[in-house]
């Protein structure tokens, strides 16, 4: 990403020490991303599409 770029160059870390360090946690979040997707349009979960509809933030 750009700023694993920014990060590279600004402290001067070498690709593959930022690869080893970052990448777990990079493919988790995208792991957990894909989960989550899969988990909102496979099992028919009702999730408010807008804030009327979320019920401590529409004033009743």
């Amino acid at each position: 990403s750009a700023a694993g770029v920014a990060f590279m160059g600004m402290e001067k870390v070498d690709f593959f020490w930022y690869f080893k360090k970052v990448s777990g946690f990079a493919f988790a979040g995208y792991a957990a991303g894909i989960a989550a997707y899969l988990a909102v349009h496979n099992l028919n979960i009702s999730l408010p599409t807008t804030l009327a509809e979320v019920p401590f933030l529409s004033g009743s």
